[in-house]
């Protein structure tokens, strides 16, 4: 959940010269590990991702880690959302380690007000470094953070 905090927002699509999307946090949050109450509201606010983000500007909603309850620490229900289909998992770290597993094996692209926090998991938390450039700013916390934890 502290992932979108890790770098500063910035716009992450254009289109003509008027119209941008700048997310906020919770919606880079969001974009890693949706959250909501009921599984009765997970259509509803994908339709609604896909409809005011996501089509405007010719992006596509893709592969999605969702958990289900009243609130984030009281977590009921963990799934993935692959091709309009829920599949249930154990948790959300399961949730969230198989929708990155599913990106990477099938070279998807990352959700793009997400991307660099996804390229952080890929490098610092799996290991890998594929050349895939992104900003300065990942190299250096993947640094940080190899080194904290190599110190515990």
């Amino acid at each position: 959940l502290a992932l979108p905090y890790l770098f500063q927002v910035s716009t992450c699509a254009k289109k003509g010269k008027n119209k941008q999307w700048r997310p906020s946090r919770y919606e880079v949050g969001e974009a890693l590990l949706l959250h909501v109450k009921t599984i009765g509201d997970i259509e509803p606010t994908l339709l609604n991702r896909l409809k005011e983000k996501y089509e405007p500007f010719n992006l596509s909603l893709g592969h999605q880690a969702i958990v289900v309850g009243p609130d984030v620490d009281s977590i009921q229900q963990s799934y993935i959302r692959v091709n309009n289909i829920l599949y249930k998992v154990d948790n959300a770290r399961k949730a969230l380690d198989i929708t990155f597993k599913i990106f990477h094996s099938l070279d998807g692209k990352y959700h793009t007000e997400a991307e660099r926090e996804w390229l952080f998991l890929e490098r610092a938390v799996y290991g890998i470094n594929e050349g895939k450039d992104g900003d300065g700013r990942i190299k250096s916390i993947c640094c940080e953070y190899l080194k904290f934890k190599s110190s515990n």
